[in-house]
């Protein structure tokens, strides 16, 4: 019976010793399990999270290029206006000069003066580089396009829209430079005789609706450069 007993006595110690043991071996394992799953939950959420900025960002960059290109073609709405189906009547040998030192534009006929007006040319001097530069182009150059400007809006800094700032013309130049260069009107008649455009030629409206007359589309115009 003592023998029995002990025999139970062991027995049962071993057990008390081998959940104790499953006990303190199995609480890591769960505990490491627990870390391991809330790092792969912060993981989830910090992914989602940068994704959201990344769609965030991106949208917000397209967004900034749209209204970067509505700004742009609100402002290309006073080049891109039709054409005129005016073409002008071609006279062999009669041609234009524009004198930039002292801001004339002149008609030449076979080499003779029939027609002169005053007028305004780019703000800054020298041959013009590179649009945006505000120089008037030196050279020779041929009247590509004849157009009707009457209707022509600009956006000015302060948010208006002008109307009229043209003139009732725009003479188009075949320019290396730039295809926004010109002859034509402008609002600002007080202009003409200094140096304030942004490089075409400005005259006074009722200037060129006179040299209308004589222009022609493949015209010769010579700009005479500025003095050394």
């Amino acid at each position: 019976m003592k023998f029995k007993s002990l025999i139970s006595a062991l027995l049962s110690a071993v057990l008390t010793v081998g959940a104790v043991t499953t006990f303190v071996v199995s609480t890591p394992i769960e505990a490491q399990a627990k870390k391991t799953s809330h790092k792969k939950s912060k993981a989830k959420a910090s992914s989602k999270k940068s994704s959201s900025k990344k769609s965030s960002s991106r949208s917000s960059k397209y967004s900034k290029k749209s209204r970067k290109t509505a700004r742009r073609s609100r402002y290309s709405q006073s080049y891109s206006a039709p054409v005129s189906a005016y073409q002008g009547t071609v006279v062999p040998g009669r041609e234009i000069v524009i004198d930039k030192p002292n801001l004339t534009l002149t008609v030449l006929d076979e080499g003779k003066p029939i027609a002169q007006y005053g007028v305004c040319c780019g703000e800054n001097y020298g041959q013009k580089k590179r649009g945006g530069d505000h120089k008037t182009p030196e050279g020779q150059f041929l009247v590509s396009s004849i157009e009707d400007a009457s209707g022509w809006t600009i956006r000015g800094k302060n948010g208006k829209i002008y109307r009229g700032c043209y003139g009732p013309w725009f003479f188009r130049l075949a320019t290396p430079q730039s295809r926004h260069i010109g002859i034509h009107g402008t609002d600002e008649p007080e202009s003409i005789g200094k140096r304030e455009s942004e490089g075409c030629v400005r005259l006074r409206n009722e200037d060129l609706l006179k040299l209308k007359e004589y222009i022609f589309v493949g015209m010769k115009v010579t700009v005479l450069p500025d003095e050394q």
